[in-house]
């Protein structure tokens, strides 16, 4: 059984209801959600260390998906401001990338497994490794049982000490 590791929280508070279930996609009916085209144009920042390249990217696959609309419009934009602070974010850090989209799969016990993505994973000013992990909702992550986990298999993928 995989568990993927944002979910690792719902699993832990009611087992039984995880066991046999699948966890259904939270974006809606859209073709193409907007999570996954942030994804991909934070692929291609990745690629062409190119901010405006990025944007670009990303505004003709959302107009490629998304009718125009003022609502759709709104939704462009604050995508479009996260790219900025993302590239800002990233260029202040002074940070050297190892891995972009980096794929886990942590053995937990016979057949399941911890799954999922960390976005980056870099090597800070001290020495040590940082991973950055694209989440909409970041007010409780220091109390889950997730991190702990991923720090350690990322400690042990890295030979980190």
């Amino acid at each position: 059984m995989k568990i993927p590791h944002k979910q690792l929280e719902k699993v832990r508070k009611n087992p039984t209801d995880y066991r046999g279930a699948t966890f259904k996609l939270t974006h809606g009916f859209a073709a193409y959600p907007t999570a996954s085209m942030l994804r991909c144009a934070l692929i291609d920042y990745h690629k062409t260390k190119s901010l405006s390249s990025t944007i670009t990217y990303f505004e003709s696959m959302f107009e490629k998906h998304r009718k125009p609309s003022r609502a759709n419009e709104s939704i462009k934009s604050t995508f479009i401001s996260y790219l900025r602070d993302y590239d800002a974010a990233y260029a202040d850090e002074e940070v050297s990338t190892v891995k972009a989209f980096a794929k886990i799969y942590i053995p937990i016990e016979d057949r399941i497994f911890i799954t999922g993505e960390i976005l980056r994973i870099d090597i800070v000013n001290d020495g040590g490794y940082s991973a950055c992990i694209l989440e909409k909702n970041t007010s409780s992550w220091q109390k889950e049982l997730r991190m702990p986990l991923l720090q350690d298999y990322l400690a042990t993928e890295l030979k980190a000490t």
